[in-house]
């Protein structure tokens, strides 16, 4: 037994741990929280922009004090940099919104930070007017970095104290009049980046979630409640790909609401309407995993994607789905199958592989949906991808 720690859902399939490990730390979207997910989308779309600006900024800068600055200390500070961007460019290449990359990004991009802080080192002893280009310059990058990193205004916060934070101590130590002046305007500049970041970490995150939001609705169908067909092609590709990546079993049960024409045709569409949601609350309360998901895919046809699931466990979700709707005792007088509204069910469950498409399981869900009802309905019906289809 596997126990969903979140929800407190007990399951019985193997390989559930193997998923939630999987969605935690190696999937492009997060279950647990859509920002998260648009942050590491957000900080994948500059995986490039950052290593290559520092490594442009690098060079002007050692051009820049060259002809002051001592040789070795300079070019220790440039291999320095050298080699974290290089390795930003060459080790953080991971597809876009991986969570465990965006924290990688959100590491390099402090390292990088301390790196720039470290020229403090190299700027003692130098000329006035040269220490006040090279913190230009410094201030410049943390402005620079405000688009990129404001998204996560505590890394923000964290890069910034690393730039700015040692260069303004290498002002104050030099113990000069202008020096330390210019050290607090570098600290007044570090706290004005600082709020600045921490007002548009705001702004972004309102912004992030508020696509959630309307992305959510897009997705929602009107009457039921729960995912639309569009929600459900959608999700259907994200669980394949899993699937693939972790080698385990995806299922899906196809739902149809046995003589639902004569339903509409005895009891009016309203009521139709009122029995398609029902039917909809009783599958959701039904289904053991927060994983697991419903979807209406048309009509009075429900779909369920079963993530991790091989067909024993998918065989004990589908009839469990199917004795809820019945123990409902919702009436239907014009059905074949009794006095009360039932489901047919079609079964199928697959191991992924590069060499098939989501469509294979689709269509053996659909064909296992059609042998349901052709055998009586009111039952659920499992049918293997490679099995044939029986004869007409």
């Amino acid at each position: 037994m596997v126990e969903d720690s979140e929800n407190g859902d007990t399951t019985c399939w193997p390989g559930f741990a193997r998923y939630r490990f999987m969605n935690r730390v190696a999937d492009p979207v997060s279950a647990d929280d859509p920002f998260l997910s648009r942050q590491a989308s957000h900080f994948a779309r500059h995986r490039l922009t950052a290593p290559a600006i520092n490594l442009i900024v690098t060079g002007a800068m050692v051009a820049l004090i060259w002809p002051v600055a001592v040789p070795a200390t300079l070019l220790a500070w440039a291999a320095a940099q050298i080699a974290i961007n290089l390795a930003r460019l060459v080790f953080l290449r991971s597809p876009a919104g991986t969570l465990q990359w965006a924290r990688r990004h959100a590491v390099a991009a402090v390292i990088t930070g301390v790196t720039w802080g470290a020229l403090a080192v190299v700027l003692i002893g130098l000329p006035q007017t040269y220490q006040a280009i090279a913190l230009l310059v410094a201030g410049g990058m943390c402005m620079g970095a405000l688009p990129m990193l404001a998204v996560a205004p505590r890394v923000y916060t964290l890069y910034l104290v690393a730039v700015l934070g040692p260069l303004a101590l290498g002002q104050f130590a030099a113990a000069d009049s202008l020096q330390t002046l210019i050290g607090v305007l570098t600290l007044l500049t570090l706290a004005s980046l600082w709020y600045t970041g921490r007002q548009l970490g705001r702004v972004i995150e309102d912004n992030f979630r508020l696509q959630v939001t309307l992305e959510a609705l897009v997705r929602r169908d009107g009457l039921t409640g729960v995912v639309n067909r569009r929600g459900f092609d959608e999700q259907f590709e994200i669980e394949w790909r899993r699937a693939l990546r972790a080698g385990g079993p995806l299922s899906l049960a196809l739902i149809d609401v046995d003589d639902f024409k004569r339903y509409n045709d005895h009891y009016g569409h309203p009521s139709g309407d009122e029995c398609l949601k029902t039917v909809a609350r009783t599958c959701s309360a039904a289904l053991p995993r927060s994983a697991d998901l419903l979807a209406r895919y048309g009509g009075e046809e429900f779909a369920v994607l079963l993530p991790m699931t091989d067909d024993a466990g998918a065989r004990i979700v589908a009839e469990r789905l199917r004795s809820a709707i019945v123990a409902l005792a919702y009436p239907h007088a014009s059905t074949t199958t009794g006095a009360h509204v039932s489901v047919s069910i079609g079964l199928a469950s697959i191991h992924p592989e590069r060499r098939r498409a989501p469509h294979d399981l689709l269509r053996a869900a659909d064909q296992a949906l059609y042998m349901a009802k052709a055998a009586g309905k009111n039952r659920v019906v499992f049918k293997k991808p490679d099995e044939p289809f029986p004869a007409q």
